[in-house]
């Protein structure tokens, strides 16, 4: 199945591949989608939490967290995404094989058809590309494909969707692998994309993160809240529920312990002085054994 996904040859693929900045997971990548329904108010946040190996690939973990306000207030985690990359391709590994998430570098005529869950009902449908384009965010071009959803090579009538480099975009619970709505069912949820940051993409108005401040359900902690996010020059670390902390470490993503931290109660602040840019995994242990952990990305880190 992998081999049938992507639509042209791929001689012709090689040839087309852009020559842009990282174009997927760069560090402290970071998504989020509406995921509520007329009947609820919820969001999704995707998280690039480090590089591993899936079916003998490097790939990429995104990690799910979902909140809900309203009804009730909720805060779970989902199973993670794993993608990996060839050249401008994007794979999205579906449980069982890789299949095509994204392929940046298409043109106009190109087609490709990604993982739907119900692939059963909806075995013909396809993303094919309308139209290409550059669009320059905190001064990065990006690279920008209009596609229409199409079933047997003709347009299913649904509203054009635009994606991008690093931003991917799209519907479904996080990156458009969920079945579209004309097959397969009806989905009651909105599922549109919200916002997209990393360590050189900070959107307008504020990081593009979940609060987890509301309560949540069976007394389940908040987590650690870590910002500002991409940081630079210090970290505060928020501890939920003034809870007392042993010690917070920080992690390289190969696992190499870089510093040890002692925070206080409540909000501390911690140089970041002497650290290379790059995603560090914060680990924090408190008196009752608990372990929470939080991702930040460094953005200017003086080279060691």
């Amino acid at each position: 199945m992998l081999s049938l996904r992507i639509t042209v040859m791929l001689s012709g693929l090689v040839g087309c591949l852009s020559l842009v900045a990282q174009s997927w997971c760069p560090p402290g990548a970071q998504w989020i989608y509406d995921a509520g329904s007329p009947w609820i108010t919820a969001l999704e946040q995707l998280t690039y939490s480090g590089d591993t190996i899936v079916d003998g690939y490097p790939a990429q973990r995104i990690d799910r967290v979902y909140q809900q306000t309203s009804p009730m207030n909720v805060v779970a985690s989902w199973n993670p995404f794993f993608t990996r990359t060839n050249g401008d391709v994007v794979w999205e590994w579906n449980g069982t094989e890789w299949d095509t998430l994204y392929w940046f570098s298409a043109v106009p005529g190109d087609h490709w058809q990604p993982f739907w869950p119900n692939m059963a009902d909806c075995p013909d449908h396809a993303w094919l590309v309308l139209d290409t384009s550059t669009t320059v965010v905190s001064g990065i071009p990006l690279r920008t494909l209009l596609l229409e959803l199409t079933e047997l090579g003709v347009s299913t009538g649904q509203q054009p969707l635009t994606i991008r480099e690093r931003f991917g975009g799209g519907g479904g619970f996080g990156f458009p692998g969920n079945a579209p709505s004309s097959c397969g069912g009806v989905y009651e949820c909105y599922c549109t994309f919200g916002c997209y940051q990393d360590q050189d993409i900070v959107p307008v108005g504020g990081p593009c993160a979940l609060s987890l401040s509301a309560p949540t359900l069976m007394g389940r902690d908040q987590g650690l809240q870590v910002f500002p996010n991409p940081a630079s020059d210090v970290v505060s670390i928020v501890l939920p529920n003034a809870t007392t902390m042993q010690r917070v470490q920080l992690l390289g993503m190969d696992g190499r312990l870089v510093m040890t931290l002692h925070p206080d109660n409540g909000t501390s602040t911690y140089p970041l002085t002497g650290l290379n840019a790059g995603l560090y995994l914060i680990r924090a242990f408190g008196h009752n054994g608990t372990v929470r952990t939080a991702t930040v990305a460094v953005q200017h880190g003086a080279q060691r």
